[in-house]
């Protein structure tokens, strides 16, 4: 039985989107973060 090969453009460019929507995801994290760190950060000053 001969296996047949895995397209390759197809995966790697699934590869491609996930690693975008883990990095917008972070992005997302991370502002929501800061944000939540310079508020309270206002808090203290006021």
């Amino acid at each position: 039985m001969k296996s047949r090969p895995v397209p390759v453009l197809p995966l790697y460019q699934k590869i491609v989107e996930i690693l975008e929507d883990v990095q917008t995801t972070t992005y997302r994290s991370i502002n929501r973060t800061m944000v939540h760190a310079y508020w309270w950060i206002g808090q203290q000053i006021v």
